[in-house]
Parts: C-alpha cells; structure tokens; sequence
C-alpha cells in the first residue's frame, strides 16, 4: 500500500529576509511570508489529501505557517525536528560575528563535532532530526493501519524547518547531494516522500 509524507518549511521570516544565524530562536513569520504562502496554496501547490495528518515542530513560525496553508487543524508538534541552535550566534550576521574564534571553529569544522556557543553541534543535529523523523514515521504507519481497509491513501503533512527537511533528505539519498544542506528547499516549498512497503521510495519536489 503506497503512502505519501509532504514535508513544507515554513514561511518567510526575519531572519530569512537578514540573512542571520537563527533556529531556536522563536519568531514568526513576516506578513510578506503569509501573503506568499497564500499565493502558493491559492495556485495548487500544495496536495490536498483526503483525510491527512497533520504535524509541526511546535514552533511559532510552522502553527502560522500550517494555518495559513490548511487553516485551523489539530496536529501534533514533534518537538524534536526543531532548527538547529546556533546558541550564541542566533540572529547574528556572518560579518558581525567573523572574528571570533568560536565561530572561526564552527564554520571550519568538517566533521560536525564542534557547536556554536550555547547550542549544538551538526552530528547532535543530525541524530536529534534522525530521532524526530522517526517518531513521524512510527505515527504515519500507525495512520496507515487504521486505514488500510479503506479505499484511500494514507498521508501526513509535517510543516519543519528547512535545515530540519535537508537533514531528512539527506539520511534517505545520502549519495545524491555533495552537502545535506543543499537539500534545503524555499520558504513554503518542500517534497513530497511516497512509500510503500515499510520503506520510502521515491521523492517529488514542489
């Protein structure tokens, strides 16, 4: 029985239009953010299941996001596929913060052993998103038996963070990307996941 995942990063805030440092830091998106997401879901881009699931980090900017996309729907928050801290470099620019060596140490680190000040580190995040995804999975498939007798297809909606989506991709195609990051999609784009027989076999971007 083929099920589908549709993971959709929030909207645009602050700290996209800055270009600063931000994960943990709970802000919500800009009116520009809503008006774009309403644009998006007005032109067809997001699936409309029958019957969906629906899940968020629990954070201010995927509630908002969520809303505007589906309105007002009970959902469950996985407070684990939350954006990476960057603990002390938190809305901070590159060029205000540059100099310090603690950030001289981060972005130099190739192996993800090394955290910002106050937040963690890429193999933290990577296991921390790993768990999270996992919890989803667990629940989606629970969603998929309660319904497996019924004529339709099994679906979840999850709206995360676009480091949280990047790192999702990349433990499922580990090989098709030279960075995870490079996963990461637009504010209120996202992938589409379908699987069938325990495992998830193939993506579609939107």
């Amino acid at each position: 029985m083929k099920s589908e995942i549709c993971l959709i990063r929030h909207g645009i805030t602050e700290g996209n239009k800055l270009g600063v440092y931000y994960g943990a830091v709970d802000i919500p998106l800009l009116d520009e953010g809503i008006e774009e997401l309403t644009s998006l879901r007005d032109r067809g881009t997001y699936p409309q299941y029958e019957n969906p699931e629906f899940y968020t980090s629990g954070m201010l900017r995927t509630e908002q996001t969520l809303e505007t996309i589906y309105g007002q729907r009970p959902h469950r928050q996985i407070e684990l596929l939350r954006e990476y801290n960057f603990g002390e470099f938190e809305m901070r620019h590159h060029r205000d913060i540059k100099e310090l060596d603690e950030y001289q140490a981060f972005v130099k680190d190739r192996e993800g052993y090394v955290a910002p000040p106050g937040g963690e580190c890429a193999r933290d995040f990577v296991k921390r998103v790993a768990e999270g995804f996992n919890e989803l999975k667990v629940s989606h498939y629970q969603h998929v038996l309660r319904i497996r007798n019924e004529e339709k297809m099994a679906s979840s909606v999850a709206v995360i963070h676009g480091g949280v989506i990047a790192a999702i991709m990349d433990s499922c195609w580990p090989d098709e990307k030279d960075w995870f990051f490079k996963w990461t999609p637009d504010p209120g784009h996202g992938y589409i996941l379908t699987l069938e027989d325990g495992g998830i076999q193939e993506y579609r971007e939107f």
